[in-house]
């Protein structure tokens, strides 16, 4: 869908100076910029070197603007200006500049087009039109090369997890459309607790910890990138079609980071296909422009009060709270949703303080099946996030016979399943984008702000339970002394 001069010149050249979130926009500037202004001065010098190139002219009616009709029927045409000279112009119209123009505006508005050429006079702004054009191209050039200054020298740093683009053998991913790739959340401790190998494809090999872009290609780590079996990158070969949810922002959006989105999968199995499905999720998701971080559940203890400062206790529950939505893949086993995954949701508490770590977060819900296909854990999955309080992506995927549909290659095959995942994900990016906006107003209850009222701030559950025995005594004690 490129040019050809993008693809041998520009391209290169961008790739050396910016990251990816800051050169896709500054690579389509700099190309028409630079190509046109380019294209322009060559045409140009057809001209001769006496005369400069200044004035479109059209018919004669319209001579009060400086707009004159010049036909090249002799060998040497002539021309007039406004004030009845005449003088000789080119030979021959500029082949590249020449055609069908429309009449400028005025009050003799003609009922017809008519062909015209672009002539060089010796009055230099005879007419404004090839000036103003000339002026116009001009400016892109200098647009497309303080772009590509800008690409270099630009202040703003992207999120690790944006690594350098590698043409080894990858499709190119563009970054994020509309998102300026700013990181506003300043108390990440997900990442301060992870380190350098938070934005990694291997886990600390100490606590487990990180090891959140698993699903990359580790030679490339482009985002979006994957294994690349014998089907193809099936998720580069979608993006084309989902380039309008990847450049959609809300009307009146305020929030310009990239979304955020934390990935759970329900299994610890080697080949576990609740994780292969989560990891095209976010694959998917990467490509849309998301801020992805998968979590890997090995080494997770079993729900225990006791544990809660263990090292992947406290990165499940950063991640939570660095989140601005949530995608579950589960398996189903037994009719229900894994031990695994479970565990992981109730290490997830529904108040910490006075804070709700999910309340407000968006949710996606996916299934894998051994068997045929069910909904028995989207359902359960779909129960448990209105009980964490988040609201849910109406669309949902349960893959039946899951390891028909996963290759050796680790990569889903072309189904309807894999249509449906697509389908799923597009929704639940822009669900997110429109949510997120207006967490604040949804979340701003009633009963809340009397609580904010009465005690100045919202209770954990053991002081409301402590108030409640605490009153009840007092009630006793009341009815005792009566």
């Amino acid at each position: 869908r490129a040019s050809v001069m993008e693809r041998l010149v520009l391209d290169p050249m961008i790739n050396s100076l910016s990251p990816p979130p800051v050169r896709s926009l500054r690579l389509w500037t700099a190309s028409v910029g630079l190509v046109c202004g380019i294209v322009v001065a060559c045409t140009l010098r057809q001209a001769p070197p006496s005369v400069r190139p200044s004035a479109l002219y059209t018919t004669a009616p319209h001579t009060a603007m400086g707009f004159h009709t010049v036909r090249p029927t002799t060998q040497v045409a002539t021309a007039a200006r406004a004030d009845g000279a005449r003088f000789p112009v080119a030979r021959r119209p500029l082949p590249l500049l020449s055609g069908s123009y429309p009449y400028p505006p005025s009050t003799h508005q003609p009922q017809h087009w008519e062909s015209a050429h672009i002539f060089a006079d010796s009055t230099p702004w005879a007419a404004p039109t090839l000036g103003s054009l000339a002026w116009v191209l001009t400016c892109a050039a200098v647009a497309g090369a303080v772009g590509l200054a800008r690409c270099r020298t630009s202040a703003m740093e992207p999120p690790a997890s944006w690594v350098m683009m590698s043409t080894s053998g990858e499709a190119e991913i563009p970054a994020p459309g509309p998102f300026d790739g700013t990181v506003v959340d300043t108390s990440d401790n997900a990442a301060q607790m992870a380190g350098e190998y938070g934005y990694s494809c291997v886990v600390r090999p100490e606590d487990g910890v990180g090891g959140w872009l698993a699903h990359r290609n580790p030679d490339t780590m482009a985002p979006g990138s994957g294994p690349v079996g014998e089907h193809g990158d099936w998720v580069a070969a979608a993006l084309p079609d989902l380039e309008r949810a990847r450049l959609y922002m809300p009307p009146g959006a305020v929030l310009k980071h990239r979304p955020r989105l934390l990935i759970l999968y329900g299994s610890l199995r080697p080949t576990s296909f609740s994780r292969l499905l989560a990891y095209e999720c976010a694959r998917l998701l990467e490509v849309l422009g998301a801020d992805v971080r998968v979590f890997n559940p090995k080494g997770l203890p079993v729900r225990d009060p006791d544990l809660e400062s263990h090292p992947k206790v406290q990165e499940l529950r950063a991640l939570t709270q660095w989140s601005e939505g949530h995608v579950w893949c589960a398996p189903e086993l037994h009719g229900l949703l894994s031990g695994s995954f479970k565990n992981q949701i109730d290490w997830i508490p529904l108040n910490t303080g006075s804070i709700r770590p999910t309340q407000g977060r968006t949710c996606a819900v996916l299934q894998v099946n051994g068997g045929s296909q069910s909904f028995n854990v989207v359902n359960e999955l779909r129960r448990l996030a209105r009980w964490m309080r988040m609201p849910c992506t109406t669309n949902q995927s349960s893959v039946a016979m899951a390891w028909k549909e996963f290759g050796d290659d680790k990569r889903m095959k072309p189904s309807d399943f894999q249509g449906r995942v697509i389908d799923v994900m597009e929704e639940h990016y822009k669900f997110t984008l429109l949510m997120r906006e207006n967490v604040d107003l949804l979340n701003d209850r009633y009963s809340e702000r009397l609580e904010r009222q009465e005690k100045g701030r919202l209770q954990t559950q053991a002081e409301k339970e402590a108030a409640k025995e605490a009153a009840r005594a007092q009630a006793k004690k009341d009815e005792a002394n009566e």
